[in-house]
């Protein structure tokens, strides 16, 4: 199991950072009428699922009972699928430990129109047994009639010194100890992201010290890529783009055409609507780089503009 699922928070004071927002939530819990439809929202991989785990088990609810659903409404977005959770959603707990029923409905930006309409009188008259929890890295995509019928807490991403926290809480629970220089490079490759500062953290923790950061600038460069491919998929201007492929330091041109390709593919087959972009893309990559080096992902990059 990796460390982002082995030092993953189970209760509010394990939660590093955010401490406004979980305060507020305390407090909200506490008054003894919670609200049933609640929404998080903020960067990825800064704990909003986390945090929406420990709203469940606050209420009561076991979320390793068939009374906690955590769904990824990116593949599951249709109408089916709202009509299944209201059908459902009348039944009282199944086990005896729950004091009642949570939805998790997780990066529910993706969610089509119709989806997030059928659910309008699911979330307005939620029965007592009850909750919701919505998690979105992008609230604007959410349609105003469901936003209103939320309580909304921003979960943000973690500054330097709470990253550092982090890092050397783990590092502590493992029995293991890095350099103030690989610590620092973590810190900065995450970008305030605790689960990306986990994940790399994991991935270097058994090499040698003089090994360690490479593996992150490695790391980093990755993540680069990534982002290019999201910028291009949002159809992106020349500014934008040219910005990341400056920090696309340390990356083999043509293993970023080959993850470029890749991540396409799986694009297309997760998200049919994207599939005409992410063809567009592919044309663009269709050459190798390996004589042309970087100019080539360059070009092939620009030329997704035209």
């Amino acid at each position: 199991m990796g460390l982002q699922h082995t030092y993953r928070p189970s209760k509010f004071s394990e939660v590093i950072g955010n401490e406004a927002t979980t305060s507020t939530i305390i407090n909200k819990l506490a008054e003894g009428d919670p609200p049933h439809a609640i929404l998080l929202h903020g960067p990825s991989g800064c704990g909003k699922t986390t945090i929406g785990r420990i709203i469940a088990s606050e209420l009561g609810c076991n979320i390793k009972s068939n009374d906690y659903n955590e769904l990824d409404i990116a593949q599951l977005t249709g109408v089916d699928t709202a009509r299944e959770i209201r059908q459902n959603m009348s039944f009282l707990p199944f086990d005896p430990n729950s004091k009642c029923r949570v939805w998790m409905l997780d990066e529910f930006h993706m969610a089509s129109k119709n989806f997030q309409n059928a659910m309008l009188k699911a979330f307005e008259d939620t029965p007592k047994h009850v909750y919701f929890i919505l998690c979105t890295t992008d609230p604007q995509k959410i349609i105003r009639t469901v936003q209103t019928r939320c309580q909304k807490y921003q979960v943000d991403s973690l500054n330097d010194k709470q990253m550092l926290k982090l890092i050397d809480w783990v590092l502590k629970g493992e029995e293991f100890n890095v350099s103030k220089e690989v610590k620092e490079e973590i810190i900065e490759a995450s970008e305030g992201c605790p689960r990306e500062a986990l994940v790399i953290l994991d991935q270097i923790i058994d090499l040698e010290p003089d090994k360690m950061i490479d593996a992150i600038q490695q790391t980093e460069a990755n993540r680069e890529v990534k982002e290019l491919c999201r910028l291009m998929l949002k159809e992106a201007d020349w500014n934008q783009l040219r910005k990341v492929l400056k920090g696309l330091k340390g990356v083999e041109p043509e293993r970023a055409r080959q993850a470029v390709i890749h991540y396409m593919q799986a694009v297309s087959l997760n998200s049919p609507g994207q599939a005409g972009r992410c063809a567009l893309i592919f044309d663009c990559f269709r050459e190798t780089v390996h004589y042309n080096g970087m100019p080539g992902i360059n070009f092939a990059v620009y030329n997704t503009t035209l």
